[in-house]
């Protein structure tokens, strides 16, 4: 066996692959399964969407991740250089479109690594870094009206 070999684990039973990681998820929403009890008086949709509130808290508090976007994805991003080349567009507002490269999870939180701007934390999504064009030109500031 080279060591390109993926070593799988299969159900002799099913005759599938096993996923470790689906196994573990489907582990979680059974043992959330469990743990959920439907208040007595709820509507169809309310204890639906109680449900589903239970099992992401669950499901969020063992661990289980939901990145914010795909590599791959395209991105704007809205800046103001901090040290322009033209002093003529210091504190103007620009905006360039990137790519994901990939996503950082670590102790500090979500990070998103750009093709050409850098590590951005995810926490900024919404204020610098936005998943349309059509958002991130409504969040660029607009400039002093002269008067």
């Amino acid at each position: 066996m080279d060591n390109t070999s993926k070593l799988v684990e299969i159900d002799h039973v099913k005759g599938v692959e096993i996923d470790p990681v689906r196994e573990k998820l489907v582990e979680l929403f059974l043992n959330a399964e469990q743990m959920i009890h439907i208040p007595y008086g709820m509507g169809t949709k309310q204890a639906e969407r109680y449900v589903f509130e239970k099992m992401a808290d669950h499901l969020i508090s063992n661990g289980v991740t939901v990145l914010p976007c795909n590599v791959g994805q395209k991105i704007w991003l809205i800046f103001t250089p901090k040290y322009p080349a033209n002093p003529n567009d210091k504190g103007k507002w620009f905006m360039v479109q990137d790519g994901v490269q990939r996503i950082i999870l670590g102790a500090r939180g979500v990070s998103i690594e750009t093709w050409n701007v850098g590590t951005i934390p995810a926490k900024e999504i919404g204020k610098k870094l936005f998943f349309t064009e059509e958002e991130a030109k409504a969040a660029l500031p607009q400039p002093p009206k002269e008067g």
